[in-house]
């Protein structure tokens, strides 16, 4: 009979293979031991024809029938075996076949779990990327509203202190004058930005008196000429005019009763200039921020540095900063010269000083 574990299937490939020689070899065995069983049959057969019978042979033939008998058992046992082995080697394909099935599902299970992990991360960075996208964009509202919010105040701000403050007296807007825009030495221009390339010209005649206050406190009279006090000077040649130019006294008074200063323009090389006392003034006080906004209502008369002096400007209104929404810039304009500049540095203003 044959050889241990009879079809069950389990097992790897190799196992298998192993138990399926194991059933040829014993299925050749069989086959090899029903042959000589045969072979024997015709042997004993063949004697029995040849031998003469003895009278009294009855007792070997009985021997011989029960010889042949199991001889004939052992030969239905060996086919039997060999039945059994044939049915156990279908059973190992059977369970082959099983196994290559099994195996399969396994690889198309694990790939299908592969796949839907890959599926759930996707699906988890797609929601934190979403997440985040949204965070993003209610993070920048927050911040528009709040830049909108501070604009709005400061706005309302502007206007109750422009409300509260007293109407400026406007400044009257001069007659049209032989001066250029851009003719004279370190004339006046639209441009904010621009270098300073001259310096104030003397004048040779007395000016006529100055113009009234423009909504400014008066400074101190008479104006100092002791040598070595820092003064102001009003610009009065053509392009010059509506200016004021720092300047130190070296000489007072002179021959003709004049006053010599030193532009601060002006190295040591250039040569002191002599002007009347009335075209100085004594340098304005600081004014403190605070101050400034406050007096930097529509209207209101001041003075805007520009090319290393100080020019008559009128405030005209305000200009948003691109940059800050929620900031504003000063227009003014120069009735002068109809020059208009967008001023975003409140230091390079200051109040109007009239002496």
């Amino acid at each position: 009979g044959g050889g241990g574990g009879g079809g069950g299937g389990g097992g790897s490939g190799d196992e298998a293979m192993t138990e399926e020689e194991l059933i040829e070899k014993q299925k050749g065995a069989c086959a090899a031991a029903k042959r000589a069983l045969e072979e024997t049959q015709r042997c004993i057969e063949k004697k029995r024809e040849e031998s003469p019978k003895p009278p009294d042979s009855s007792g070997d033939d009985a021997a011989m029938r029960a010889w042949a008998k199991k001889l004939a058992d052992f030969a239905a046992s060996l086919e039997e075996a060999l039945e059994e082995l044939d049915r156990r080697k279908a059973a190992l394909q059977v369970a082959q076949v099983e196994l290559a099935r099994l195996e399969s599902m396994r690889r198309k299970a694990a790939m299908l779990a592969a796949e839907a992990a890959a599926a759930r991360a996707k699906r988890k960075r797609d929601e934190a990327e979403e997440e985040e996208r949204a965070a993003v964009a209610k993070a920048k509202r927050a911040r528009e509203e709040a830049e909108e919010a501070e604009q709005q105040a400061a706005a309302a701000a502007d206007a109750a202190a422009e409300k509260a403050a007293p109407t400026p007296v406007p400044l009257p807007r001069p007659s049209t004058t032989s001066g250029s825009f851009s003719g004279g030495a370190g004339g006046f221009s639209s441009s904010e930005h621009q270098q300073p390339n001259a310096a104030p010209a003397a004048a040779a005649a007395p000016s006529p008196a100055p113009g009234p206050a423009c909504a400014a406190p008066s400074g101190p009279a008479p104006p100092p000429v002791d040598v070595g006090s820092r003064v102001e000077v009003r610009g009065e040649a053509d392009g010059l005019r509506g200016s004021w130019y720092g300047a130190s006294v070296v000489e007072s008074p002179t021959s003709s009763g004049r006053v010599r200063v030193r532009y601060d323009v002006h190295g040591p090389s250039v040569p002191a200039e002599e002007v009347i006392p009335t075209r100085l003034r004594p340098p304005p006080p600081k004014v403190a921020p605070a101050e400034l906004k406050s007096l930097a209502l529509v209207g209101s008369p001041l003075e805007l540095s520009h090319e290393c002096g100080w020019w008559d400007v009128v405030v005209e209104g305000t200009a948003p900063d691109p940059r800050h929404p929620s900031r504003t810039h000063l227009r003014v304009v120069s009735l002068e010269y109809d020059a208009h500049h967008t001023v975003s540095d409140r230091s390079k203003l200051r109040p109007r000083w009239s002496y």
